[in-house]
């Protein structure tokens, strides 16, 4: 016959010790937050540009649904970001308590979906700030994250995105401003015209 297992006494002033309704409470949210940000995804599988960066994969034979790609998890309040992109795993990562809105989703997704196009349509160089550079540049314009004619925020921006990234921790400055002439205009799958940096 099996032991009765031992179960160790909590004592009232244990820090472990969780209010039921507080965490109910908690529950409930985590469970509005997820079924928020399925709603997100739905209606972004809709939209004009999912359909440009569709057809864009089909182009090279890699066919999924955004769900397939995109992961939920629920993230702590220290975290810096909404999200992460994974160029190995091919998935985008998205904090669910992060998301706010639709539009905030669907520029987060844009974003990461060019990242994910650029590692397939060409031979990404992981060490070269130039190319990684050039991918950032059009996945904040594709997203909107930055006005076209707005060189000062597209800076700013990558600055923050690429803060810690060895390949660019020194090299920045040198390589921004050809990789913005260079890469800006190139929209592609949403528009066709594609640009490579060596």
């Amino acid at each position: 016959m099996a032991q009765e297992p031992k179960y160790q006494k909590v004592q009232e002033n244990s820090q472990f010790l969780v209010n039921p309704e507080k965490l109910i409470e908690i529950s409930k949210a985590n469970t509005e937050q997820s079924n928020q940000v399925k709603q997100f995804l739905e209606l972004y599988a809709k939209t004009a540009e999912w359909k440009k960066f569709k057809e864009g994969f089909l182009s090279m034979n890699y066919i999924f649904k955004p769900e397939d790609v995109i992961h939920f998890l629920f993230c702590p309040s220290s975290n810096t970001s909404v999200g992460s992109f994974y160029p190995k795993k091919k998935k985008i990562y998205i904090c669910q308590n992060y998301m706010t809105d639709q539009n905030m989703f669907n520029a987060f997704v844009n974003y990461n979906m060019t990242l994910l196009y650029d590692i397939l349509r060409s031979d990404v160089d992981f060490q070269s700030c130039p190319q990684i550079l050039c991918m950032n540049i059009r996945a904040t314009h594709i997203s909107s994250f930055c006005k076209s004619n707005d060189k000062i925020c597209f800076q700013n921006h990558l600055k923050k995105q690429l803060v810690g990234l060895k390949p660019c921790e020194n090299q920045f400055d040198n390589h921004f401003d050809k990789a913005f002439q260079q890469c800006l205009l190139d929209l592609a799958p949403i528009h066709s015209i594609k640009t490579r940096i060596n």
